[in-house]
C-alpha cells in the first residue's frame, strides 16, 4: 500500500517536457532502437533493387552513351565514337574515370571473353555493387548519428526511389559524384575527417568538378571546430593523392599536359557560350523533376529549412543542458540542411538544367527529408505524451508510415513508366545480337528472310533517333553506326582514329560550339538497318522511313510512347489497366533495306 502511494505521488511530480527537440524526447532513445535493421540486411535490399537497375534502367541521356559508354568501348576494342570533349585540343573528359569502370570491364572480357553486350551489363552489375556498398555505409552511419528512426526512413526512401533506380548504374560523373557524396557524408557523421575530405575530393576531380559543392557543409563544420591545421593537412594530402595519378593518365592519353577538371570548370563558366548551347529550362524545371523522382519525399526535403527555425526556437525554450553529442547531432542536421540550400541557390539559378545535376545530392534529399519526418513524428509524440513515462507513442509512426506507403507507390509507378513507356530503344539494340547471331538459323531464316552477309561491314544508320543509340557495346561483330541526315542542326560525335595512340590525335572537323559538321553524314543509299520511329510526322529531312514499303522492311518493332500526345500524368507513372488507354504508343522499329530500291529515299549526305 505504501509503495503503491509512492508510485503515485511520484506520477504526479513528472511534467511534460518543455519541447520536443531539445534533449528530453529524443528518436536516439534507446526504445527507437529496437526497430533498428541491421547493416547486412540493408546491404542485400539496396544491392537487390540495384541490380534491378542495372538489367532494366535505360539510357535516358545521351552524355551517357557518346561521352562514356563510346570511349569505354574504344578503349576495350579499340573502337567507338569521339566526342569534341575528348579531342585532345579541349581535353575536357578525363580518361582516369573512365578507368574506374575499364578495371572491371577489362576483367570480365579477361575472364569470360569478349561478349560485349555482356561486357556492358557487368559493368552495370559492378555500379550496383558499388552503389549498395556506398549507400551501406551512408546508412550506417546516419544510424550512429541520427538514431535508428532517422537510418530507417533513409533505408526506405532509398530503396524504392525512382531516383536513385536511375542514378545508381548510369554511367556518369554525376553518379560517381553521388557515390562520394554518400561516403563523404557518411564519414563526417561518423567523425572520419579525413576520409569525409578525401571522398569530397574525390568527387570533385576524379568525377565532376562542381559537386565539391556538397562538401560546403562538411567544411563548415571542421570550421567550427577550430581546427584549421588538420583540415588543411587533409585537403592537401587529398588533392595530391588525386591529382598526380590524373594529370599523369590523362598527359599519356592526351599526349599533352593535361587538368581535366580545370578545362570544365573554364569552359564552363569562363567561356564566352559555356553549355546554353545545349539547350536551357525554366526555373520550374527542378522542381518537377525532384517531384517525378521522389514525389512527396522532395516536397518534405524543401521543407527542410524549417527544422532550422526549429531548433532556434527549441534552442530560446530549453532552460537544461545540451550534451554534446546532441548538439552535435543538432548542428549536422541543420548543416546538412544547408548544404541542400546551397546546391539549389546554384544550380537552380542556372539557365542550363539537366536531370544528371541532382544526382550529387540525391543523398542529402532523402537524409534532410527523413530528418522533417523524424522532428514531426516528435512533436506528435510532444502534444500526445502524457507525461515522460509515455516516451513512445505508436500512433505518432502513423504519418511517417503513410508517407512512406504515398511514395513508394508513386516511386514504383514512376519506375515502371520508365521501363514500360520507353524501354523501346534498348529493347530494339540488345535484339540486334539475334539477327546477327541467331540460335537458331533456320528460324532466324524465317523472321528476317535473309541473313546479313557476314563478309562485309553493315551498316546501322540514325537520323532522328542518334540521341537514343544504346552504345556500341550492343552492336554485333562486323556492324557500325552510322548518321544520316536529320533536322537535327547540332554537333554529332564521330569515330575515333583506329590508329595506336589514336586518342592523342586531334580530329577535324569538330568544334566546342556546337556547330553541325555535315562531315559526319553518309549517304542512306550505303545503309543496310536503320533505325526509325513511327510518329506519323515526316519532314523533307525525316521521311517516313517505316512506311516507306518500297524501300525497307520492318524486322523488329517494339511499343514506345509519344511524349507529346500522351497524357502528361500518366506519361510520367504508370497505373495498370489506367495508362494504356491514355497514351498514344507508336512504333520503335529496325528496318532492313529491300534488295531492290524503288528510288532513293532521301537526299542525306555528300
Amino acid at each position: 500500500m505504501a509503495s503503491s502511494m509512492r508510485q503515485r505521488q511520484a506520477k504526479k511530480t513528472v511534467q511534460r517536457p518543455q519541447f520536443p527537440g531539445v534533449e528530453e524526447i529524443s528518436s536516439t532513445s534507446p526504445e527507437s532502437d529496437g526497430s533498428s535493421i541491421s547493416t547486412f540486411t540493408a546491404f542485400k535490399l539496396f544491392f537487390s533493387l540495384r541490380m534491378c537497375a542495372a538489367l532494366w534502367s535505360n539510357i535516358g541521356d545521351c552524355d551517357e552513351t557518346f561521352n562514356y559508354w563510346e570511349p569505354l568501348h574504344y578503349l576495350l576494342f579499340k573502337q567507338g565514337f569521339q566526342t569534341w570533349e575528348y579531342s585532345p585540343q579541349y581535353a575536357l573528359r578525363s580518361y582516369l574515370y573512365l578507368w574506374l569502370y575499364k578495371l572491371p570491364a577489362s576483367t570480365y572480357v579477361s575472364l569470360f571473353g569478349p561478349s560485349k553486350i555482356l561486357v556492358f551489363y557487368f559493368v552495370r552489375g559492378a555500379m550496383a555493387f558499388g552503389c549498395s556498398l556506398c549507400e551501406t555505409y551512408f546508412f550506417h552511419c546516419v544510424k550512429h548519428r541520427f538514431g535508428s528512426y532517422v537510418s530507417n526512413v533513409v533505408l526506405a526512401t532509398h530503396v524504392v526511389s525512382a531516383g536513385f533506380f536511375i542514378s545508381s548504374t548510369a554511367f556518369l560523373p554525376s553518379s560517381f559524384a553521388m557515390y562520394c557524396t554518400l561516403v563523404s557524408y557518411g564519414a563526417w557523421f561518423k567523425g572520419n575527417k579525413f576520409l569525409a575530405i578525401f571522398a569530397t575530393a574525390l568527387s570533385g576531380l576524379w568525377g565532376w568538378p562542381f559537386a565539391a559543392l556538397t562538401g560546403v557543409p562538411i567544411l563548415l563544420d571542421y570550421l567550427l571546430r577550430r581546427d584549421l591545421f588538420q583540415i588543411t593537412k587533409d585537403c592537401l594530402s587529398s588533392f595530391f593523392l588525386l591529382a598526380i595519378p590524373l594529370v599523369l593518365i590523362d598527359t599519356y592519353y592526351f599526349g599533352k599536359i593535361v587538368v581535366a577538371p580545370l578545362n570544365i570548370l573554364k569552359y564552363n563558366v569562363f567561356s564566352e557560350h559555356g553549355p546554353d548551347l545545349y539547350g536551357t529550362e525554366s526555373w520550374s524545371f527542378y522542381f518537377k523533376n525532384g517531384f517525378l523522382n521522389f514525389n512527396v519525399i522532395f516536397v518534405l526535403s524543401l521543407l527542410s529549412p524549417f527544422v532550422i527555425v526549429y531548433y532556434l526556437f527549441c534552442l530560446r525554450l530549453s532552460t537544461g543542458k545540451v550534451e554534446p553529442r546532441e548538439r552535435l547531432k543538432k548542428r549536422q542536421e541543420m548543416l546538412v540542411i544547408v548544404g541542400l540550400l546551397v546546391w539549389i541557390l546554384v544550380f537552380f539559378t542556372r539557365p542550363h538544367k539537366e536531370e544528371r545535376f541532382l544526382f550529387p545530392i540525391y543523398p542529402l534529399i532523402t537524409l534532410t527529408a527523413a530528418i522533417v519526418i523524424d522532428k514531426v513524428q516528435q512533436a506528435i509524440r510532444y502534444l500526445l505524451a502524457a507525461d515522460l513515462e509515455l516516451v513512445y507513442i505508436p500512433i505518432a509512426d502513423i504519418p511517417a508510415l503513410l508517407t512512406v506507403l504515398v511514395y513508394a507507390l508513386l516511386s514504383f509507378s514512376r519506375i515502371g513508366a520508365l521501363h514500360y513507356n520507353y524501354a523501346a530503344p534498348m529493347d530494339i539494340y540488345r535484339d540486334l545480337n539475334l539477327i546477327a547471331n541467331p540460335p537458331d538459323p533456320l528460324q532466324q531464316q524465317a523472321l528476317f528472310h535473309q541473313k546479313p552477309p557476314s563478309d562485309k561491314e553493315i551498316h546501322l544508320c540514325v537520323g532522328k533517333e542518334w540521341y537514343r543509340f544504346a552504345s556500341s557495346f550492343f552492336l554485333p561483330e562486323k556492324w557500325s553506326l552510322q548518321f544520316i541526315q536529320s533536322e537535327f542542326k547540332g554537333q554529332l560525335p564521330k569515330p575515333y582514329a583506329t590508329v595506336d595512340y589514336g586518342t592523342r590525335i586531334v580530329p577535324d572537323d569538330m568544334n566546342d560550339a556546337n556547330r553541325e559538321e555535315p562531315s559526319r553524314y553518309v549517304d542512306i543509299r550505303t545503309c543496310h538497318y536503320l533505325i526509325d520511329t513511327d510518329t506519323g510526322v515526316e519532314t523533307s529531312l525525316e521521311p517516313n522511313y517505316s512506311r516507306d514499303s518500297g524501300n525497307w522492311t520492318v524486322v523488329l518493332s517494339a511499343n514506345f510512347t509519344d511524349s507529346a500526345r500522351s497524357h502528361w500524368f500518366f506519361r510520367a507513372f504508370y497505373v495498370p489497366y489506367l495508362s494504356d488507354d491514355r497514351l498514344t504508343l507508336v512504333s520503335y522499329n529496325l528496318l532492313k533495306v529491300k534488295a531492290t530500291r524503288k528510288r532513293r529515299t532521301s537526299s542525306t549526305g555528300p
